[in-house]
């Protein structure tokens, strides 16, 4: 584990998450706490993804499995700025740049990234859930559009390409 501005995070987690586009910005979107992200991918296949992050001012490395039942896992740790700037060249080519919100929604957190650079033009949601359960319950807000979770276009490692 490392520590990064008096925080540490070592997390080993499933991961259940839905993927939209967006129909229209919500309203006042400023007043939403966002950061710029600058991602890089030094792993990206089918099964398997290696990435790392600069997330405002913190440096993120991040593992995610997939196993053939679909399930998902995700180990998050924090890396110091000297290692990712040693990584960072690595990851030319397959990168993306976005402007992520987070937006409260009922008793979730709304993830709203607008993107930049290769990808401009595109916005998309991603909601996070608890369990399974959550997710077959969810019902979007009026401002999402289409739902991409199962569209392999959309993923992050494929929008780096």
């Amino acid at each position: 584990m490392l520590e990064s501005h008096g925080e540490t995070l070592f997390k080993k987690r499933r991961e259940y998450e839905n993927k939209y586009l967006i129909k229209t910005l919500p309203t006042e979107i400023q007043k939403f706490p966002h950061e710029e992200i600058l991602q890089g991918y030094l792993l990206a296949e089918k099964m398997e993804e290696l990435r790392i992050r600069k997330k405002g001012d913190r440096f993120i490395k991040t593992q995610k499995k997939t196993y053939p039942s679909g399930y998902r896992e995700e180990v998050e740790e924090y890396i110091d700025e000297k290692i990712f700037n040693e990584l960072w060249p690595k990851t030319a080519g397959k990168r993306i740049e976005k402007v992520r919100y987070r937006i409260p929604y009922k008793h979730l957190t709304i993830e709203l990234d607008i993107f930049s650079g290769a990808n401009q033009g595109l916005i998309m949601a991603e909601v996070e859930f608890p369990d399974e359960e959550e997710v077959k319950n969810f019902s979007p807000p009026d401002w999402f559009a289409t739902n991409v979770t199962a569209d392999e276009n959309y993923k992050n490692k494929n929008l780096a390409k």
